[in-house]
């Protein structure tokens, strides 16, 4: 915006505006303008000899003018008149007015999660939902990736660079991550959705968000009997699986606690990935004393 004289500036002037009148908007509910709709600065000067002023900015806020929800209104439209008051020795000063022109700007794009944390098990999921603020005004496919540690996601395919449209109208969607149930202790591990940026779209502060995948899997040997009675010279039997999957040879080592009294076969069990929750059996033959 600028000033201009209708004759070269006698001095350095610097000018201040007095007074702005709203200027009626056809379409608008509120009808004007208003001070929250833009800032502009304070004063400005006319350097001697000219007529035309350095220029004072004015800048547009973003905001919902007419009371509908909606920040993003294109073709509406908005004019500022600025007025000065007398200037000593100056017979007119005009100004060259601004329009608040108001543009539709892409939606911004976010992503939340259903629940921070979710256990491995049959049916678990790790749920995401997308969401663009203002909805669309015409069909728009947001790109992101998925990404896990641990090793969790059922299937790789999950995996990588992904997409998801919104439709004309529609602000939000919801996308899902199977989560793997096994066996096996193991660390807490997580999946993350990142947005990444695309045509139509912009991203929000929120872009990027992880869930926590708890294991429910613990490292345990389980033994059928917690003690038995035995008949001198006679036998027990019992039996021992692991809790969880290994990820390599277990050997569990079988010991008596009073070996004059009764022994152990055999002295030790092995587990494997494909034996560890079959219970293997060991035998407690008791010791026949003489006297």
């Amino acid at each position: 915006m600028t000033a201009t004289l209708d004759a070269p500036a006698p001095r350095d002037l610097r000018l201040t505006p007095s007074r702005t009148l709203y200027s009626p908007n056809a379409g608008y509910t509120r009808g004007y303008t208003s001070s929250d709709d833009y800032t502009m600065c304070s004063s400005f000067w006319l350097r001697k000899g000219q007529t035309v002023s350095e220029p004072c900015k004015l800048t547009a806020a973003v905001n919902d003018d007419d009371n509908d929800g909606n920040v993003h209104e294109p073709g509406h439209s908005e004019r500022v008149v600025v007025r000065f008051g007398p200037v000593t020795g100056i017979r007119s000063v005009s100004c060259r007015c601004a329009r608040i022109v108001e543009v539709e700007l892409p939606p911004t794009v976010t992503v939340s999660a259903k629940h921070v944390s979710v256990t491995e098990g049959t049916g678990a999921v790790a749920t995401f939902t997308i969401t663009a603020v203002p909805a669309p005004t015409e069909p728009v496919t947001v790109r992101y990736t998925v990404t896990e540690s641990g090793g969790y996601v059922t299937d790789s395919r999950l995996l990588g660079a992904r997409t998801v449209r919104l439709s004309a109208g529609v602000s939000s969607t919801t996308t899902t991550v199977q989560i793997s149930d096994d066996d096996v202790d193991e660390p807490d591990g997580s999946v993350t959705v990142t947005l990444n940026t695309g045509n139509g779209y912009g991203l929000g502060t929120a872009n990027s968000v992880a869930v926590t995948v708890n294991d429910d899997d613990t490292r345990a040997v389980t033994v059928s009997k917690a003690a038995s009675t035995v008949t001198e010279g006679g036998t027990d039997t019992y039996t021992v699986v692991l809790n969880s999957e290994p990820t390599a040879t277990v050997t569990v080592t079988v010991t008596s606690s009073d070996p004059a009294v009764a022994t152990a076969a055999p002295t030790s069990l092995t587990f494997t990935a494909g034996n560890w929750d079959t219970a293997v059996t060991g035998v407690a033959p008791a010791n026949e004393r003489t006297s």
